[in-house]
């Protein structure tokens, strides 16, 4: 059985502006490609998602 893929959301403001996806697009094209990757890499394997590609904080907060 496999497990549920998750979908990727990025938060928009009150204004409609994107400012995680902005961030990411303000990067060197390497950056953006390895967060990219980092990105679908926790949207396909979500809960089972270990170090270091993820890292538990507290409660329901974790650190890509």
């Amino acid at each position: 059985m496999s497990a549920e893929e998750w979908s990727i959301v990025f938060y928009i403001d009150e204004r409609g502006d994107e400012p995680v996806r902005e961030f990411l697009q303000s990067l060197d094209q390497k950056t953006q490609i390895r967060f990219a990757w980092s990105i679908e890499q926790l949207r396909i394997r979500n809960v089972q998602a270990n170090e270091p590609l993820a890292r538990h904080l507290e409660g329901k907060i974790w650190e890509l």
